[in-house]
């Protein structure tokens, strides 16, 4: 620290929303790869990805607990994967089958 005092506690918040955003980053793209290639079902691919998201979701609002200053990484981090997996959703959904 610029006071020379004793660095900041590690936050167990921060590194739970960073775990959960692997996980929610790792999940969606297994499903969606695995849903792809019919090696699961459909229900199982919207399982996947709809706990893919909600992983996100709980991983953008973990970081609160944080304290000050070291919140805006993960909750961006979170936020970001999150609008990707969004779009790449709302895309396949507007595709048509000849298109795919």
């Amino acid at each position: 620290m610029a006071n020379g005092g004793p660095p900041p506690p590690k936050s167990f918040a921060r590194r739970v929303s960073f775990t959960l955003a692997a996980v929610g980053f790792v999940g969606f793209w297994a499903a969606a790869f695995l849903g792809a290639s019919s090696l699961i079902g459909e229900m199982a691919t919207g399982f996947g990805i709809l706990a893919a998201m909600l992983a996100h979701v709980i991983g953008g609002a973990v970081p609160f607990a944080a304290p000050r200053g070291k919140r805006l990484v993960p909750v961006l981090l979170n936020a970001i994967s999150l609008a990707i997996q969004i779009a790449v959703m709302i895309v396949g959904l507007t595709m048509t089958e000849a298109e795919l």
